[in-house]
């Protein structure tokens, strides 16, 4: 590791020059931040799934999140913001809901100024925080997610960390030390918490500290105790998340993840010339690649002139050391996720996206380098924002084309709009609590909750329109009134046409066009009080019950699906999966009765095999597809607390089973409802049918 610099730090207190400067830094960063989080045209998918989970109760999210790469951090943090936001007087808003982003970005910057300053001295410092605060990077703290939390975080344990190590070197030992300890160990947290890949990131900066505690274990014993004690904590308070790692794992590779780029040379080298320097915007090629270039080049060609300089001061050339470092990081870091994708099948490269957590290292590499080269010089400070010219110049273009892109929302684009209600019209959105965060790109029709359907179609004449926008992607986290809805919608109960239109991503919006209504259903629904979810037909005395809604996700569970009968549906995403009933129940004989549905089309047999732990009952049952039912004896000679039928079916690409638009590559068969029931309760036992044992 090459010498730290010690070179010119800003000592004491800030002085008026510090706080001018990290004011200005504010007042030309945080109002654009702002007017970007207002703009509705950007809200996408995700952040739908966001504040739709935090929303929800906290067991969901914990569930939810144990077969994602976004671990509950966020969602726990979002829940309590989202709660105080329907309390305002404006109430919910898509700038409310990217608040904490926006908060975590301001942090950041003022974080990067002031220990910049103090580490670098201010032409270094200033260099850092506005290569930082003006990269294409500022676009994750513009959306409800917990990406850019999360890599700022990681951002800030590298800085921390590098103070500590520039100690190290230089012999000096600070007071009130373990301060910084406790930040990082926090910073790091937060960081794990809020995405799991930022796990990649900090693992590599523990190498760093590795590294460096090695070598200056005899000038700085406590940095290796103190560093491995850290880093002990770190691991220890997030060890107990890592049980679902395998489950993650399993989800990511079953995923149908169409939209990541592959894992291809081309797509590596764009991370670097494309989405770190300009990110997402529209521009022509030509000019972003020479933005791009030019962004790498100037630094590096300024910190080789330097290199073939004589020192002109001990020690300045730790900036080019660690500037160097600081980009082989996310050098690493993006080519371990290009691996992971393409040898091992685990969808964790989208070049826009994931790699996209080390872009902060990317841009302080940049800016060290360039402030190495003007210190080794002896150049004036203020030369060391030239080489830093393109990335900066890259980085205001980049910003400023996706927020031009993001004023024009879907509803405006040339291709959609022949498939839009006409002006005034009264538009039915579902879910209705996703409303607030779209209204004003709403506001050319009368919005109304998809609630409202039935009542206004029973109103309507024979032959009269309606439209119902739904605005979550795959009904995932809908409410039961909604997935119903939509199921009966699309299934043409309401109107004699039913035009289904998806719209753009990454909105994926679904626009449901009916005409020719009939009104007498929906007259019925309306005085009904709308649709509900209709109880499965399981006896009263039932000893244990199994429905879909209590299933888990983390356990190859996917999301529920509304039938014909008003009944939930769903289906499982793993060859074997745990069917878990409500309650315990004790020895002796029973009936096991499974009801479920196979979406098989090609009418050959095949083998559902269900086995109840704890029991002898291990059963296969062929069938050709649509309705399964099982009536099996079940002997039980203990007691069993937690009742769990193993479930193992062939698992078929959704094609196959009608299903083009499923996001997973393979999925087995469908639930019902399950129940055991005691012999002997009044019902006559039914003996299993189109069953052998093993």
């Amino acid at each position: 590791m090459p010498e730290l610099s010690t070179s010119s730090p800003e000592p004491g207190a800030p002085g008026w020059r510090s706080w001018a400067g990290l004011l200005l830094l504010l007042a030309v960063t945080l109002p654009f931040q702002i007017w970007r989080a207002r703009l509705e045209g950007s809200w996408w998918v995700d952040e739908n799934e966001s504040v739709l989970l935090a929303s929800g109760p906290v067991a969901r999210i914990l569930d939810y999140c144990a077969s994602d790469t976004n671990p509950p951090g966020y969602f726990l943090i979002l829940k309590p913001w989202l709660a105080l936001g329907r309390h305002l007087p404006g109430g919910l808003s898509a700038l409310w809901a990217r608040g904490p982003e926006i908060l975590a970005w301001t942090l950041l910057l003022i974080f990067l100024w002031r220990r910049g300053r103090e580490l670098l001295g201010p032409p270094a410092g200033a260099a850092l925080a506005w290569a930082v605060a003006s990269s294409a990077y500022a676009g994750w703290f513009v959306e409800a997610r917990g990406f850019g939390i999360s890599s700022a975080a990681a951002l800030a344990c590298g800085l921390l960390l590098w103070g500590l190590v520039r100690d190290a070197a230089a012999e000096t030992s600070r007071p009130r030390r373990w301060k910084t300890w406790l930040a990082y160990v926090l910073l790091a947290e937060i960081a794990l918490w809020d995405h799991l890949l930022s796990a990649v990131l900090l693992g590599l900066l523990a190498a760093v500290w590795l590294a460096a505690a090695l070598r200056l274990r005899e000038r700085a014993p406590w940095l290796p105790r103190e560093g491995a004690l850290a880093h002990g904590i770190v691991a220890l308070a997030f060890s107990p998340w890592l049980i679902f790692l395998g489950n993650q794992i399993a989800t990511r590779r079953n995923e149908d993840s169409w939209w990541v780029t592959p894992a291809t040379l081309k797509q590596w080298l764009l991370v670097f010339f494309e989405w770190y320097p300009v990110g997402e915007a529209d521009l022509p090629r030509r000019l972003w690649l020479t933005l791009g270039i030019l962004a790498l080049l100037a630094p590096l060609a300024a910190a080789a002139i330097a290199m073939r300089k004589k020192r002109s001061r001990p020690g300045l050339p730790g900036l080019l050391g660690t500037g160097a470092a600081a980009l082989a990081l996310a050098l690493v870091y993006t080519s371990i996720l290009w691996g992971l994708q393409r040898f091992l099948g685990l969808t964790v490269f989208h070049g826009p996206r994931y790699p996209g957590l080390a872009t902060g290292f990317w841009a302080a590499g940049l800016a060290l380098l360039s402030a190495g080269a003007v210190a080794r010089t002896g150049w004036r400070p203020a030369l060391v924002w030239l080489p830093l010219a393109p990335w900066l110049l890259a980085g205001w273009i980049g910003q400023h084309g996706e927020s031009l892109d993001d004023r024009k929302t879907v509803f405006e684009r040339h291709k959609e709009r022949a498939f839009l209600p006409p002006p005034g019209a009264t538009l039915f959105v579902a879910p209705a609590s996703l409303y607030p965060f779209v209204r004003h790109i709403l506001a050319g029709w009368q919005a109304r909750p998809a609630a409202d359907l039935p009542c206004a179609l029973a109103r309507m004449r024979l032959g009269e329109e309606a439209w119902l926008l739904d605005l979550n992607f795959l009904d995932m986290l809908d409410e039961p009134a909604d997935t119903l809805l939509t199921g009966e919608v699309g299934g043409g109960a309401f109107s004699r046409d039913v035009a289904v239109h998806h719209l753009l991503p990454p909105q994926n919006y679904t626009l449901y066009h009916l005409s020719g209504v009939f009104p007498r259903k929906a007259g019925r629904i309306c005085r009904e009080g709308g649709l509900r979810l209709e109880a499965p037909p399981i006896p009263g005395q039932a000893a244990a019950v199994a429905l879909p809604a209590s299933q888990h996700l983390r356990e190859g569970w996917w999301w529920l699906d509304a039938d014909a009968h008003g009944g939930y549906r769903r289906w499982w995403v793993r060859p074997r999966v745990p069917l878990r009933f409500d309650r315990p129940i004790g020895p002796g004989d029973y009936v096991l009765h499974y009801r479920g549905f196979c979406r098989q089309q090609d009418g050959e047999p095949h083998d559902l095999h269900l086995r109840l732990a704890g029991s002898s009952l291990d059963l296969h049952v062929a069938h050709r597809g649509g309705e399964v039912a099982v009536d099996a004896p079940v002997h039980l000679a203990a007691p069993l607390r937690a009742p769990i039928l193993w479930l193992e079916h062939p698992m078929q690409p959704p094609e196959r089973l009608g299903l083009p638009d499923a996001p997973v590559l393979q999925m087995g068969s469908e639930l019902r409802y399950a129940w055991l029931e005691r012999v002997g309760s009044g019902r006559t036992m039914i003996l299993a049918r189109n069953v052998r044992k093993k």
